[in-house]
């Protein structure tokens, strides 16, 4: 095993510059809507308030939690050994899960599969995970900078490591000898204590769920306060950019994080016990269903997420199951989605596993011996 320290003196600069913005955050949130001295009467509207928000989401809850655990794990930046490779504490990544290395600038980059990503981003902090999503690079993590080693010369100890390991190559100087397991084993059949008889139940990350729904009503009590702070005379409205940007404000806070978003995410907390089920009947989602086996069709990986295919008449009484708004929001993205039905994510479980478990237990139920999904 290989561990290569990084530099943590440009974490701790990074770190004390987004606290400097989380700290002017505060300030252009704070100062409007309770009539601090912020200097002219300009800056007293929705406009310095949404950028407050933003500089405090991306710097305080995005980068903070990142940048400390980058110093945290400064000492074992890069971990390479048998069974792959490991960033700034992050699980290892299997070798035959690594594509790709390349350089972009000044940054180097691990292409990895989609299911490597996906474990990747899992463990990183939440809104840092939405980010990422977000901005996702055909599936490439970049490489964190190590002391005493180039860029140039990471980049092909790591391609040493892989070539030794996958394809049996020669063992890189560097690398002690480590006799652990060259790839993750995918489980072919759900652990035992999630069957019951002839009924599977994975359950979901009810923590998760909980964060989510705090951050929602954190949205909508920022936006009713600025909302009465417009109607109420401490917030200037005097130009159209910024009665645009209170409404902008108030109906993505209200409408989209409280009318949407708080009724979903307490359903999915509700039946977290029970994120995904199945038994003779069908396929169950978080207290949706059960779709039947006929109308499944086959798992197949989205943008960052596993998506269930299923038949119209399935997925049209799936949305009759949902809230109002939650009905609307999968209708229009039905042009994007098809009738696929996304698949909440279970803790321990790969994207593979699930993929396997509920493919088998389709073939299963369906006497289908050739162990393919119909198309």
């Amino acid at each position: 095993m290989t561990a290569l320290r990084g530099r943590r003196l440009g974490h701790v600069v990074g770190l004390l510059a987004c606290l400097a913005f989380c700290a002017a955050g505060v300030a252009m949130i704070l100062g409007p809507l309770t009539a601090l001295p912020f200097g002219s009467s300009r800056w007293d509207s929705p406009v310095t308030v949404l950028v407050g928000v933003i500089s405090l989401a991306f710097f305080g809850a995005a980068g903070v939690p990142a940048l400390v655990s980058g110093i945290r794990h400064a000492g074992r930046a890069v971990v390479i050994d048998a069974r792959g490779l490991a960033l700034e504490g992050r699980p290892a990544i299997p070798w035959p899960d690594v594509l790709d290395l390349s350089r972009a600038g000044s940054e180097s980059r691990v292409q990895v599969t989609a299911d490597a990503y996906e474990h990747d981003v899992r463990a990183r902090p939440a809104l840092t995970r939405w980010l990422f999503r977000l901005g996702r690079r055909a599936s490439t993590i970049a490489l964190p900078s190590v002391r005493d080693r180039s860029a140039e010369e990471l980049l092909q100890l790591v391609r040493d490591c892989r070539e030794h390991f996958v394809a049996g190559g020669e063992q890189p100087a560097e690398l002690a000898a480590d006799p652990g397991p060259r790839v993750r084993p995918v489980r072919p059949h759900p652990p035992e204590q999630a069957r019951a008889g002839d009924r599977v139940v994975l359950r979901g990350s009810r923590g998760a769920m909980v964060a989510a729904l705090l951050g929602a009503l954190a949205f909508v009590a920022l936006s009713l306060w600025i909302v009465a702070g417009m109607l109420g005379g401490r917030l200037s409205v005097d130009s159209p950019m910024e009665l645009v940007t209170g409404g902008v404000i108030a109906l993505v806070g209200i409408v989209f994080f409280g009318a949407l978003g708080i009724p979903v995410l307490l359903r999915r907390i509700r039946h977290a016990s029970e994120a995904i089920a199945w038994d003779a009947r069908g396929v169950s989602i978080e207290g949706r269903g059960p779709v039947p086996w006929n109308d499944v069709h086959m798992v197949q990986p989205g943008r960052g997420e596993l998506l269930l295919l299923v038949a119209p008449a399935a997925h049209a009484a799936d949305l009759r199951s949902r809230w109002l708004l939650d009905r609307w929001m999968q209708r229009a993205n039905r042009p994007f989605r098809g009738t696929a039905l996304a698949l909440p994510r279970i803790p321990g479980v790969s994207s593979a596993e699930l993929a396997q478990w509920i493919a088998s237990a389709r073939d299963a139920h369906l006497g289908i011996s050739n162990g393919t999904a119909r198309g």
